[in-house]
């Protein structure tokens, strides 16, 4: 999974450690990714969840297997169920 604009990291951390997936989550303010990083690391996440400081509009999607949108502003998702799974 890509997360842009991962913040705290959360949706990539979360989707490690319940799913078992492998994604990396992308921040343009590095100070927000201190957490995430170290947390991934406590965790023992790091080959699984991965954090960068770059500008999502220069960030390579090519390495998603597929794509899905949900937009969350303030820890609030929009549009999450019409966006989860059935």
């Amino acid at each position: 999974m890509i997360d842009l604009g991962s913040g705290d990291g959360r949706m990539v951390i979360t989707a490690a450690k319940k799913h078992g997936a492998r994604g990396f989550g992308v921040d343009l303010d590095g100070g927000s990714l201190d957490l995430p990083i170290a947390t991934q690391r406590t965790l023992g996440f790091s080959d699984r969840a991965v954090f960068y400081e770059r500008d999502l509009y220069q960030t390579d999607l090519g390495e998603a297997d597929g794509y899905h949108d949900l937009l969350a502003a303030g820890g609030q998702p929009h549009g999450a169920a019409e966006a989860a799974p059935p």
